[in-house]
């Protein structure tokens, strides 16, 4: 991923910052890859991918619901 992620949280940040207890973040931020937890960087890149992911599968559903009124 380039250049810096614009905020990072830490998960004893997390109660802080307003990420609650069973929350998709909450979990992602208490991830561990081979029992060492995901770095940054990782959580962004993950994050991106769920935020696009869903904005690209929500805008084709909107389009086919258009298409079948």
């Amino acid at each position: 991923m380039q250049g810096e992620p614009a905020a990072t949280v830490h998960p004893a940040d997390a109660p802080e910052r307003g990420v609650t207890e069973g929350t998709l973040i909450r979990v992602m931020l208490e991830a561990e890859v081979d029992g060492a937890p995901i770095s940054s960087d990782e959580l962004a890149a993950y994050l991106s991918l769920l935020l696009f992911g869903g904005i690209d599968t929500t805008s084709i559903a909107l389009a086919g619901m258009a298409l079948h009124l």
